[in-house]
């Protein structure tokens, strides 16, 4: 009688089902010729343990920061901008528990990052965008961190701001390409 031998491979990651935002969308809009309002949703899939995500958002906090709070920058995607007056907010239906919004074991969360943003009318550039820079949440009680990679994606759509600079009886116009 012959032997078979079956070798079985099981591969299990405990708490979590996605350890990154997923489902990135995002937008633009422009409210007047220094200031835009940009969004960039994304989603959470909670493992087998609650997530937890930051409400709050803080312009210049960086991958590895100690903060709980999201972190982003604008500018364009090599620089960062000079000048620049912004606020930030994440946005959700889901409940919010100790300053956080808790997605529940097992369940999916919708998050909108929202940045109000106004630059300078002397510009150091034209083409804005919001990026996240740090991103931290709460599986169970363990704190971590969206990986630098994935913050890569994170990223809003861009505005052109600031088209028109005046001068001394003259007015430039930028055009966009």
């Amino acid at each position: 009688m012959k032997k078979r031998h079956v070798l079985l491979i099981a591969v299990a990651v405990a708490g979590t089902a996605f350890n990154s935002p997923k489902n990135v969308e995002a937008a633009a809009t422009k409210l007047t010729d220094n200031t835009g309002l940009y969004t960039i949703d994304f989603e959470f899939q909670a493992g087998t343990e609650a997530y937890r995500i930051p409400v709050g958002a803080m312009a210049g906090l960086t991958y590895g920061d100690d903060s709980n709070y999201l972190g982003y920058r604008i500018g364009d995607d090599k620089k960062r901008a000079s000048g620049v007056v912004s606020n930030g907010l994440v946005l959700s239906t889901q409940p919010i528990v100790d300053g956080y919004y808790e997605v529940p074991a097992g369940e999916r969360g919708k998050f909108t990052m929202v940045t109000l943003v106004t630059v300078p009318e002397e510009p150091t550039m034209y083409i804005y965008r919001t990026h996240v820079t740090h991103l931290p949440y709460l599986r169970g009680d363990e704190r971590r961190e969206v990986k630098k990679d994935t913050l890569k994606k994170l990223v809003s759509q861009s505005l052109l701001l600031n088209q028109e600079i005046h001068g001394d009886g003259y007015t430039l116009k930028v055009k966009e390409k």
